[in-house]
C-alpha cells in the first residue's frame, strides 16, 4: 500500500475509480492491512476520491440503518456490527483527513445507539476540541442510559471531567461506582475521599465492599494500613491465592514471625507439588528463607523438624533433595 501510494503520486489517476478500490479494500481487509489505507491514498485521492470513499459509506450506511434487527427492536440499541463498525472508521477518517470537526462530532452522533462506549468516544472528541461542558453531558447521558451495561471508562472519564471543574463530590459519586464494579480505581478514590475529607468513612466502606468479594486487594489494603494481623486472619481463612499468602508473609516476617513461616510453607508445599526442576529451586528458595525465620527465632528444633519432614516424606524427588542440599 505505501509503494502503490508513492507511485500513484506521479500519476495521472482516476480519482472516481481509486476511491472506489480503496472503499473495498478498507471493507474486505479482514486483518487490519488496510486501517491505514485512507491516510496512505489521501494525496492521490484528493477531494474528489474521498467524496467517492463517502459516499458509498454513507450509501451502505443508509440501507443498514433501514434494517432495524430484533435486537435493537428489543433492547433500543444496535447489537454489535463489523461492517458498520467499519463505515464508521472510514467516515471519521475522512473527517480528521479534512479536518472538519462538526463533521466528525455528527458522524459520532450517528452512532450513539451502538453501545455506552460510542458515548465515550463522543466525548473524548467533544474535550479535544476545547468542548468540556459538552462532553460532560453526553457522557451523562451515556451513564444514564446505559446503566446497567456501561463502559466503566465513561465513568472514569466523566469523574475526571467533574474534578477539573471542581465538583469534586459529583468527581467521588462516579468514581465510587466505577470501584464498586472494577475495583482497580483504589487510588483515585482515596485520592478524591481526601479531598472532600471523608476518607475515614470511605476507607471503612471499601473494607466492607472488598470482603463481598475476597478482593486481594483488601489484602494489600490492610499491608498499607500496618494492620498485619487482619491481613494475616483473612489470608488464614478465606482463599485470595499464593501472591497473597506471599505478600502477608514478607509483612509478618518482624512482628508475627510464626504466621510469616506458616504461609512460607504453604508456598514451598505449592512449588514442590508443581514436581519440576524449576518449581524445586523456587522451593529452596522460599525454604531457604524460613530457615532464616527459624533462625530469628532462635528455633533450632523447629527447624530440624521442618526440613527433616521434608526430606522424608519427598525422598523419592530426586532434583527437589538436590536441590534442599544447596541450602545455606
Amino acid at each position: 500500500f505505501d509503494s502503490y501510494a508513492e507511485a500513484l503520486k506521479g500519476c495521472s489517476v482516476d480519482s472516481e475509480e481509486l476511491g472506489k478500490w480503496v472503499f473495498n479494500s478498507i471493507l474486505e481487509d479482514g486483518y487490519g492491512f488496510a486501517d491505514n489505507l485512507l491516510q496512505q491514498m489521501k494525496s492521490p485521492l484528493g477531494d474528489k476520491g474521498l467524496d467517492t470513499v463517502e459516499k458509498l459509506a454513507m450509501n451502505m450506511l443508509d440501507e443498514k440503518l433501514k434494517q432495524p434487527s430484533q435486537e435493537k427492536i428489543k433492547h433500543s440499541f444496535e447489537p454489535y456490527d463489523y461492517t458498520r463498525s467499519i463505515l464508521k472508521r472510514i467516515l471519521t477518517d475522512i473527517a480528521e483527513i479534512q479536518n472538519d470537526d462538526k463533521k466528525h462530532l455528527k458522524i459520532l452522533e450517528m452512532f450513539l445507539g451502538d453501545g455506552s462506549y460510542s458515548y465515550l468516544e463522543l466525548a473524548e472528541k467533544l474535550v479535544s476540541i476545547g468542548l468540556k461542558e459538552e462532553a460532560i453531558k453526553r457522557l451523562e447521558e451515556g451513564v444514564s442510559k446505559f446503566s446497567d451495561r456501561r463502559d466503566t471508562r465513561l465513568d472514569e472519564m466523566l469523574s475526571k471531567l467533574y474534578e477539573k471543574q471542581g465538583d469534586i463530590k459529583n468527581a467521588f459519586k462516579q468514581e465510587w461506582i466505577r470501584f464498586k464494579t472494577r475495583q482497580d480505581s483504589y487510588e483515585r478514590v482515596k485520592h478524591l475521599a481526601r479531598k472532600i475529607g471523608n476518607w475515614e468513612k470511605v476507607h471503612e466502606d471499601i473494607i466492607q465492599e472488598l470482603k463481598k468479594t475476597n478482593s486481594r486487594l483488601l489484602i494489600d489494603l490492610y499491608i498499607e494500613d500496618g494492620a498485619i494481623n487482619k491481613a494475616i486472619s483473612e489470608v488464614r481463612t478465606s482463599c485470595y491465592g499464593w501472591d497473597s499468602e506471599l505478600k502477608t508473609a514478607r509483612a509478618a516476617e518482624n512482628k508475627y514471625t510464626d504466621d510469616s513461616i506458616f504461609f512460607y510453607k504453604r508456598i514451598a508445599s505449592m512449588f514442590i507439588d508443581q514436581k519440576n526442576n524449576n518449581s524445586y529451586k523456587e522451593a529452596r528458595k522460599v525454604i531457604n528463607k524460613i530457615k532464616g525465620l527459624y533462625d530469628k527465632l532462635k528455633d533450632i528444633a523447629g527447624w530440624t523438624e521442618y526440613i527433616n519432614q521434608i526430606r522424608k516424606f519427598h525422598k523419592p524427588k530426586k532434583n527437589l533433595i538436590k536441590e534442599l542440599g544447596r541450602l545455606q
